[in-house]
């Protein structure tokens, strides 16, 4: 919990459960009748009350988008950059994997498509945030990336979750556009922009294909996830062409022959 939010929840305070005190809440965290009660407690309290709070609580425009991604088959790119229809695609795919510990019953992780990140919570339909995006990403010339922090070197089982300082070199670079100083490789399966280099961070890793030992392994990985994607996006039959062709670039002569 950050100092900042803790030294602002007053002494009894709304929890789903029941109340507790927000110092009686610090103290009792460790004893195990307490994560009987609840395993994930939530407090109200008054954002003025936070030390950093800024008033009227919104900021401007961003000119940096990232969207996150857990991939457990290990080959979508740490992180590449997207275009406008591309991040509207991806957007509308919101494409991940359910980790250990997120959900009751998930004990390793299974690939998983929620629309815009969130379908569960859309009172719209998703094309109408999605036109919201693309316009905004338009409108204020937003670069749009996707940061994998999934898996490295082979899917889940073979391979190793992105290196942490790896993800926050890549975050970093992003966020202070020092990675638009890099040379941009489309992906010959999926599509999104690749660099070349990013500062921290072995080029090996930047190309997913470079960290696999069985590259016949990769290939069929690789048009696997793809297939899935486009599966999945055939829900969107009627939106915009340049957003339905924006996501992988999938042949199923291809994949079918690598079985």
């Amino acid at each position: 919990m950050s100092s900042n939010v803790f030294s602002s929840i007053p002494f009894w305070s709304c929890e789903p459960v029941t109340l507790f005190g927000a110092r009686s809440f610090i103290k009792s965290f460790n004893r195990s009748w307490f994560s009987s009660v609840d395993c994930v407690n939530r407090f109200l309290y008054w954002a003025y009350l936070v030390s950093v709070f800024c008033i009227p609580g919104k900021g401007g425009h961003p000119n940096v988008i990232i969207f996150l991604t857990a991939d457990a088959f290990g080959v979508l790119p740490p992180i590449s950059k997207l275009t406008k229809e591309q991040a509207m695609y991806h957007f509308l795919s919101g494409y991940t994997s359910k980790l250990a510990g997120t959900e009751r019953g998930v004990t390793e992780p299974e690939a998983t498509f929620s629309t815009c990140f969130g379908a569960p919570f859309l009172p719209l339909h998703p094309t109408v945030y999605a036109g919201l995006l693309g316009n905004k990403i338009e409108e204020h010339q937003v670069n749009v990336y996707l940061v994998n922090t999934g898996w490295s070197g082979g899917p889940y089982g073979v391979g190793k979750r992105m290196n942490l300082t790896f993800t926050r070199a890549m975050v970093t670079a992003a966020l202070n556009g020092s990675i638009e100083q890099a040379t941009f490789t489309a992906d010959p399966i999926f599509g999104v922009l690749c660099p070349d280099f990013v500062e921290g961070v072995p080029s090996k890793v930047l190309v997913p294909r470079h960290t696999w030992k069985d590259q016949a392994a990769y290939e069929k990985a690789a048009w696997e996830l793809a297939e899935r994607f486009t599966r999945n996006f055939e829900k969107f039959s009627n939106i915009d062409k340049e957003i339905s062709t924006a996501g992988p670039a999938v042949c199923l002569n291809n994949y079918e022959n690598l079985d």
